[in-house]
């Protein structure tokens, strides 16, 4: 079974986000899908209070690893947007998520970063504990 290929909106910010997981686990052989996971879904959580327009503090992890990983994502995730190469997508009439546009960059970070987390789940069930690390690995 295959996934399916993600819309071209999302493909830039999912290439930014991989290209960091690849280069952590380089770093981090040790570095398993379920840390990746794990930071992902950190990840979701934090821009999901943001998208509210609450203030949060990013998250934070004890485990080097996934500290690391989390703080070059958000870098990566910050530099996109100094150069805004994902505002084409918000309040775009011809980009939705179903039936609702993307109103906030936030937005389209937690759509990215729970595509991000089907993908880990899906690899780690078909190939194991680095299944998604292997796959992305191959692509990047």
């Amino acid at each position: 079974m295959a996934q399916k290929i993600p819309p071209e909106y999302l493909m830039g910010v999912l290439h930014s986000i991989e290209q960091v997981i690849v280069n952590i686990h380089k770093e981090y052989p040790r570095l398993a899908d379920k840390d990746v996971e794990w930071v992902i879904e950190k990840l979701a959580n934090y821009y999901k209070v943001r998208s509210r327009g609450k203030e949060i503090e990013e998250p934070t992890s004890p485990s080097e690893r996934k500290q690391d990983l989390m703080d070059e994502i958000l870098n990566a995730i910050d530099a996109r947007e100094e150069i805004g190469a994902d505002l084409g997508s918000i309040n775009n009439p011809d980009i939705r998520q179903g039936e609702h546009i993307f109103v906030s960059l936030e937005q389209l970070y937690i759509m990215a970063l729970k595509r991000l987390q089907s993908s880990v789940r899906f690899w780690n069930k078909e190939a194991g504990r680095t299944g998604y690390l292997r796959y992305i690995a191959d692509f990047l």
